[in-house]
């Protein structure tokens, strides 16, 4: 016999979802994370080239250090210095460090303290392009009591944006 339904359906989010998936289903492409703060798709990797103050590429608390942030450049552009953004709060460790890869190996480069505003100027020994792949190598000593084990766990480090870059365009991936 014929009949009929009424349906609903309810379409949640996996906040933990890697950045290239969450990009997809939002239609965005841009910077991706390896990691970021769990259960926050918010604080993926595209949050630091968004142009948003209010947003941030945000690492794991005890994880920061190792975080790797890609971000594609404009076609052509060579890339040898630009502006990193950090949160300057009690909340989270300051990226002193970073590493990006090259042709002749990996170069690493200190990251000035940030002004209060936190600006710094971060200036690369050796141009890139194609794409930006920022390892961050070290953070101030920074850290707070886990909650669930009392134990000292690394605050989380976070880029509020990136700036001076050429940005490339990024097709988000698709989801399989």
């Amino acid at each position: 016999a014929e009949r009929t339904f009424d349906a609903s359906v309810t379409v949640r989010l996996d906040q933990r979802s890697p950045d290239a998936v969450i990009d997809s289903l939002a239609g965005t492409g841009g910077a991706t994370a390896d990691r970021r703060l769990t259960g926050v798709a918010e604080a993926r990797g595209s949050s630091a080239v968004d142009g948003d103050p209010n947003t941030a590429w945000t690492t794991p608390f005890g994880g920061a250090v190792g975080a790797t942030i890609t971000v594609p450049l404009a076609d052509g552009a060579t890339v040898d210095r630009f502006d990193i953004v950090q949160p300057v709060d009690a909340l989270h460790a300051t990226i002193t460090r970073v590493s990006y890869p090259t042709d002749a190996g990996t170069v690493v480069v200190d990251v000035p303290a940030p002004d209060p505003a936190g600006h710094s100027t971060v200036v690369l020994s050796s141009p890139v392009t194609g794409q930006l792949v920022l390892t961050v190598d070290a953070v101030t000593d920074a850290s707070t009591v886990d909650r669930r084990f009392a134990e000292r766990v690394g605050l989380p480090a976070a880029i509020v944006e990136l700036t001076g870059l050429p940005l490339g365009t990024v097709a988000p991936a698709a989801v399989g």
